[in-house]
């Protein structure tokens, strides 16, 4: 196989890798703390040496934590189907599990934090209310 070809393959599979990275983590953030053990993937290049990389969290992600599952591929090379299924199989198996309760906890969550948030702007505003009326009713 010629270069021109395994160049051409492997553009290919990378747009395949990376419709699987975004399909598996959506266009959100996904923190641990704001997206519970939804699966977290995460990909990288590094120009210098050609290197593609994967890494999978399928309960998430947090501050240093190994990955569940890491792929390396050198993109002068051809990336192997079997690789790439193997890559495939996993993401699904880790969305596959029942991340319904997981998905209603985040959002719950998220409701909360604004709410909360919501609270100390009203209590911030109430306070400013005491203030200006007693220095109107100085005033008058």
């Amino acid at each position: 196989m010629t270069k021109e070809e395994i160049r051409e393959r492997n553009r290919e599979k990378l747009h395949r890798i990376l419709d699987m990275v975004l399909d598996g983590n959506g266009f959100e953030s996904r923190k641990r703390n704001e997206t519970g053990t939804l699966p977290t993937l995460f990909f990288e290049y590094s120009g210098h040496v050609n290197l593609f990389k994967i890494a999978l969290h399928k309960d998430g992600w947090f501050s240093y934590a190994d990955p569940d599952g890491k792929w390396e591929f050198y993109l002068n090379n051809e990336i192997s189907d079997t690789v790439l299924e193997t890559l495939d199989a996993q993401i699904k198996d880790s969305l596959k599990d029942d991340k319904e309760l997981d998905t209603i906890r985040r959002d719950i969550k998220q409701v909360e934090d604004k709410l909360a948030e919501d609270k100390k702007k009203l209590s911030k505003m109430k306070k400013t209310l005491r203030k200006k009326a007693k220095e109107h009713e100085a005033d008058t």
